[in-house]
């Protein structure tokens, strides 16, 4: 082995290498990192996930001490108005005064008492403003009317706005017993009951969640799209798009984030959501602090795997060349001693095991190395008679061929016998023979046979493979030629049609018909009898166009139930009229089992060359619609297409 082709060979091992280890390393380090990325993700989904269940539990439990706390404050304030009403009883309507009301007032720690006679008229009020108010005439107080007809004993109204006010306030009212007051009314500020439910609220349970900037809990309103709370390190808004609407807002809400994060207050976050009654509560993460320390965990990671296949590079490439490459060199000086007639040269020298097994081979043919060529040579002609092979060796001026060379080649013994005498002779030879290749790499011979000649090696060697390649090409063209044709009638399909079409045209630019087929009612076919009967009915009328027209005339399949047949001549306009009630005939013959069931018929069109009509989207365009004239026409008819008809 020469010293500039073993370097190359170090080179091209090297370069290999190389190439597969730096492959291995961004395929490794980049599903590495997607795995480290998706792991990441789904830590954060599984703790939003936990996170969310705390909430909606604690949620639950707020849910049970919100409705005792609002039970045992509507029970606190009831008996706060019979407290009243029992201190009242003792005095008479007349020495009730605004003063006594005021006294009780404080004591009942409430805003305002008012009471309400039989017409629901205040007629006694700690508010003077108050008296005189007809509760009767506001919708505002409808929930006391039934308690001041005596249809009920008590009523709370939480919220409602004041009659003179306007503010939201709370009002309690039970049934007296004292003559000529109906209903003993207290009035208590709002903040008194958000004060009592606080503790239980949405927002008071949001905000007691700890969180930071880069993450965050929210509920909101699922009906209306409010934002009910956010937790308070948090900034105090959700927005998914500048300037949507709570619809808008809340169609988000309905998204799956499971896979990407969503775009809230212009930074991207993964979102958990979870629909708990008519709220929903979600949890974000933003994608910073996902990734947080990701990219130098992948960089250190990445930095890592790099030195470890640097390693594996430098010690495979030492190896490679202290058991490979010196194995090689000497396999390859010993080739050339035998070669060149030393035939006592050894193998023996091989140090790699899977080298060792080539040198036993290689031992084994400089053993029997006179007769070696002409027995490989007599294998590849076994193995495949289209196949034959020949090699110069320059050093030793003999050519080696097996022995059908001359079949494929189509040359008397005598001139192989005299071009292998000499090297320089059979390569101008073959390269003669090769300059007779078709664009495609092929030549032909005088049988019309074709072969093709690949030839390698220059200066200290030429060798070369020849292939009869006419089974090949003619395999080929059946392939072509099955492309062409329709599977089931065997016609050409619409390719073939186009492909054919074409062709006539160019050849006989102004000639020819194309008259198109449509099988009227074929559907029902396939719906009452299935696709076998279909296929048969499209069998029998596609043999049926073969028995109505020539040869030569192009008849093919495009698809479902439609046939076209173009015939590459002109006729005449009546000749084309008997061709049209021929194939009516002879279908309404082939088919007359489905005509009978199905009234089956063909409608036909058709489409003359002419100068206008040159081209075959053109012509089938036309024949189209003319067949579509023959469907209106009553069908099983024909129609021919005329410029002035257009």
């Amino acid at each position: 082995m020469k010293e500039e082709h073993k370097k190359k060979l170090e080179s091209l091992i090297g370069f290999q290498m190389l190439t597969i280890f730096f492959v291995l390393f961004f395929v490794v380090f980049i599903v590495i990192s997607f795995l480290r990325m998706d792991g990441l993700r789904g830590s954060t989904l599984k703790e939003q996930e936990m996170m969310l269940e705390d909430v909606v539990r604690q949620y639950e439990n707020s849910k049970e001490g919100l409705s005792n706390n609002i039970a045992l404050f509507e029970k606190d304030y009831f008996n706060r108005a019979e407290a009243v009403e029992y201190a009242l009883q003792k005095m008479s309507l007349e020495d009730i005064t605004v003063e006594e009301l005021k006294k009780l007032v404080t004591l009942m720690q409430v805003n305002k008492i008012h009471l309400v006679s039989d017409d629901g008229v205040i007629i006694v009020s700690s508010s003077e403003e108050s008296i005189g108010l007809n509760l009767r005439e506001n919708k505002e107080a409808s929930d006391f009317w039934k308690v001041i007809d005596g249809k009920e004993e008590r009523a709370i109204s939480i919220g409602r706005k004041s009659i003179i006010t306007g503010e939201k306030r709370i009002f309690i009212g039970v049934k007296s017993k004292i003559s000529g007051i109906s209903v003993i009314q207290l009035d208590v500020a709002m903040e008194v009951y958000e004060k009592t439910i606080s503790a239980f609220t949405i927002d008071t349970l949001i905000k007691s969640i700890p969180t930071d900037k880069e993450e965050g809990v929210f509920a909101v309103d699922a009906t209306s799209g409010e934002l009910l709370s956010i937790t308070k390190n948090n900034k105090q808004e959700l927005v998914f798009k500048e300037g949507e609407t709570p619809e808008e807002f809340l169609k988000h809400l309905q998204k799956n984030y499971h896979w990407s994060p969503a775009k809230i207050n212009g930074k991207y976050k993964y979102l958990t959501l979870k629909h708990c009654d008519h709220y929903i509560f979600g949890v974000w993460t933003t994608v910073g602090k996902t990734y947080n320390n990701a990219v130098m965990e992948l960089i250190v990671m990445g930095g890592i795997l790099f030195v470890i296949l640097i390693l594996i590079y430098f010690m495979l490439k030492r190896l490679i060349k202290k058991y490979i490459l010196s194995d090689l060199e000497n396999i390859d000086k010993t080739v050339h001693k035998v070669l060149l007639g030393d035939v006592d040269s050894s193998f023996d020298s091989v140090k790699s095991l899977e080298l060792q097994k080539l040198g036993i081979i290689l031992e084994n043919w400089r053993e029997a190395y006179n007769h070696t060529s002409e027995r490989l040579m007599k294998l590849v002609e076994r193995l495949n008679p289209d196949v034959a092979i020949f090699e110069c060796i320059q050093e030793v001026n003999k050519v080696v061929f097996s022995s059908n060379i001359c079949n494929l080649l189509e040359i008397q013994d005598e001139t192989l016998q005299d071009i292998s005498k000499d090297c320089q002779k059979f390569k101008n030879y073959i390269n003669k023979i090769r300059q007779q290749e078709n664009d495609e790499g092929y030549i032909k011979l005088n049988s019309g046979r074709y072969i093709s000649i690949d030839t390698l090696g220059e200066g200290e060697g030429f060798y070369g493979v020849i292939l009869d390649q006419t089974k090949e090409l003619k395999r080929v063209e059946q392939v072509e030629e099955q492309m062409k044709r329709d599977s089931m009638t065997g016609l050409y399909n619409r390719l073939g049609l186009e492909e054919e079409m074409k062709k006539s045209l160019i050849i006989q630019p102004n000639q020819g018909i194309m008259m198109l087929f449509d099988l009227d009612n074929f559907k029902k076919v396939n719906d009452n009898e299935g696709h076998q009967a279909g296929d048969d009915a499209l069998k029998r009328f596609g043999d049926c166009l073969r028995h109505c027209f020539r040869s030569q005339d192009i008849i093919a399949r495009m698809g479902g139930d439609e046939f076209v047949v173009f015939i590459k001549d002109t006729l005449s306009e009546e000749t084309i009229q008997s061709k049209c009630n021929l194939v009516l005939k002879q279908s309404r013959h082939a088919l007359l089992e489905y005509y009978e069931k199905y009234q089956v018929s063909v409608s036909i069109g058709v489409a003359v060359v002419s100068t206008e009509l040159a081209t075959y989207g053109a012509l089938y365009q036309n024949a189209d619609n003319a067949m579509y004239m023959a469907k209106r026409l009553g069908k099983n008819t024909f129609y021919i297409y005329k410029m002035e008809s257009k």
